[in-house]
C-alpha cells in the first residue's frame, strides 16, 4: 500500500512538471501562418479576391496570450477589418463598413476570447441591417480637386497663395478621406484631412516655419526631381530607377527638400536632399526587412 502510494505521488508529480513544461514552452514567429496566410483568410470570409481590394495592410499584434493579425483592406464601398489567429489562421473577429463611416451588417466571429478593440461593435448592433442612404459608391465621392478647395476655403487662401506638396486619397477609420498638405510664402505649412464623402474638414493643423530660406529657395528649386534622384542613387552602385521605391517632395523648416527610399541588394537607404543645393541632409542604410 506504502508503496503505491509513493508511486502514485511520484506519477503526479511528472505530470504535473510535464505539464508545466509544455505551458512555459515558447512560441517562436516560426511557429506563426504568416501575413500572406493571414491575408488569405480574411479575403476568403470576406467573399473577395486580391484583386478587388485595394490598401491591404496586415500587421501582428499580441492581446494577452493571444497573438493575431489585423488584416484591413477596402473596395470602392466597403472597409474590412479582420482579426486572424497567428497560429491556426482562424477568424477571431470581423467588422465590415461602409466608405461613409455607417457599420454594415457583418457579425463579429468570435472563439474563445476575442480581442477587444474600440473598432468592434456591440453585437445588437453588428446585425442591423444598414440604410439604404448609408451606402456610399465612389460616384459620391469629391474629387482631389475639390478636396483641396475645401482645405483652401477653411484656411482662407486661393490656389495662387499656396505652393501644393501633397493632395492623395487615404483610408482612416474605415472612411475614405485627402490627405492636402500645403505651404505659402511666409513659411506656413497646412495640414488637412478631408472627407471624401462630403468635403468636410476633419482635422487640419498649419505650423509657421522660423528658418529663414535661401535665396536659392526663393527664386525656387535648383535641384529637379530628376537630378536628385540620379543623386541617390549614385551613391548606390548597381542601383537603378526600378530600386526607387519612394520618392517625394516635402517641405521642412523653411526648406524644400527631396525624401527617398531605395532597396537593393538586401539593403535599405533612406535619404533626404536640399532641393536648393543638392547636399544630403540624411542618409541612412540598414539591411532591408
Amino acid at each position: 500500500m506504502k508503496r503505491s502510494s509513493i508511486l502514485c505521488m511520484m506519477l503526479s508529480s511528472f505530470l504535473l512538471l510535464g505539464g508545466c513544461a509544455r505551458q512555459n514552452t515558447e512560441i517562436s514567429e516560426s511557429d506563426y501562418i504568416g501575413w500572406e496566410e493571414a491575408q488569405d483568410a480574411a479575403l476568403d470570409a470576406a467573399g473577395l479576391s486580391e484583386t478587388e481590394v485595394a490598401s491591404v495592410s496586415t500587421d501582428l499584434t499580441a492581446e494577452g496570450a493571444r497573438e493575431y493579425y489585423t488584416v484591413a483592406f477596402a473596395t470602392d464601398s466597403q472597409s474590412y477589418e479582420y482579426h486572424v489567429d497567428a497560429l491556426d489562421g482562424s477568424i477571431l473577429s470581423a467588422k465590415k463598413e461602409n466608405i461613409s463611416g455607417m457599420s454594415s451588417a457583418d457579425s463579429a466571429k468570435n472563439t474563445e476570447n476575442p480581442p477587444e478593440t474600440d473598432a468592434e461593435q456591440p453585437a445588437n448592433q453588428q446585425n442591423a441591417a444598414p440604410k439604404a442612404s448609408d451606402a456610399a459608391d465612389a460616384s459620391t465621392l469629391i474629387t482631389a480637386e475639390q478636396a483641396q478647395n475645401a482645405a483652401l476655403a477653411h484656411a482662407g487662401l486661393s490656389a495662387d497663395q499656396i505652393t501644393l506638396i501633397k493632395n492623395e486619397p487615404d483610408y482612416e477609420h474605415g472612411r475614405q478621406i485627402y490627405e492636402v498638405e500645403f505651404y505659402t510664402a511666409d513659411r506656413k505649412e497646412y495640414d488637412y484631412e478631408i472627407d471624401a464623402s462630403t468635403g468636410e474638414v476633419l482635422q487640419y493643423d498649419y505650423d509657421a516655419e522660423h528658418a529663414a530660406p535661401s535665396a536659392a529657395a526663393d527664386a525656387g528649386s535648383s535641384i529637379t526631381e530628376e537630378d536628385a534622384k540620379a543623386l541617390a542613387l549614385a551613391k548606390v552602385p548597381g542601383a537603378t530607377a526600378e530600386h526607387l521605391w519612394k520618392f517625394e517632395t516635402d517641405y521642412d523648416d523653411g526648406r524644400l527638400e527631396y525624401e527617398g527610399e531605395i532597396i537593393f541588394n538586401g539593403m535599405e537607404y533612406d535619404f533626404e536632399i536640399d532641393a536648393s543645393t543638392g547636399e544630403f541632409l540624411k542618409w541612412e542604410a540598414e539591411k532591408a526587412d
